[in-house]
């Protein structure tokens, strides 16, 4: 079969006026962006859950447990028994810990949040 003819048999039989080629692309750059905007807003998401979950004391756990993690992995490396790659990799992910938690130590400084200074209810 020629080319012309393959064409011809795929809008015959799937009714895409579009090749298969453009519409397979198509579609794939329509999930990219959907991705994209997904992502976003569950980046958001997650950053207002971080935000409104946190409290002081846990927040402290957590930073510790982050420590003890990276003291263990760090050793891990130095003994070679994790790539440089999984060790920048665990330090990328760390580092966006750290600062969402610096962020919301300056939220807790500076707006002092209703669930960590909840209002007193007035009796009437």
């Amino acid at each position: 079969m020629k080319d012309k003819d393959i064409l011809d048999l795929w809008i015959d039989t799937t009714g895409y006026e579009e090749d298969w080629r453009t519409l397979i692309e198509e579609i794939i750059d329509e999930i990219y962006t959907i991705a994209e905007t997904f992502k976003s807003k569950q980046e958001e998401e997650e950053e207002d859950i971080f935000f409104r979950r946190e409290t002081p004391e846990t927040l402290v756990q957590n930073l510790k447990d982050l420590l003890q993690d990276l003291e263990k992995k760090i050793n891990e490396a130095k003994e070679g028994e994790l790539p440089r790659s999984d060790l920048m990799y665990i330090f990328r992910k760390a580092a966006e810990y750290i600062e969402r938690a610096k962020e919301l130590v300056e939220v807790w400084t500076y707006d002092e949040p209703d669930e960590y200074y909840p209002e007193e209810e007035e009796e009437e």
